[in-house]
């Protein structure tokens, strides 16, 4: 039942875990510089100015 866990695995599953978490950082800093990018250009489309007749 009680099952020894060799540190190698440990160190396989630290690196994963390490893995995992990089990766769903950058897909956030990613979707959010996305974000920031099509906030910012539907501003500058708003503040376009008016042709006068």
């Amino acid at each position: 039942m009680n099952e020894i866990i060799n540190p190698r695995k440990l160190i396989i599953t630290k690196k994963s875990c390490k893995n995992v978490k990089d990766r769903i950082f950058l897909s956030k800093t990613r979707e959010f510089l996305k974000f920031l990018i099509e906030k910012r250009t539907t501003i500058k489309d708003k503040q376009s100015p008016k042709t006068k007749e």
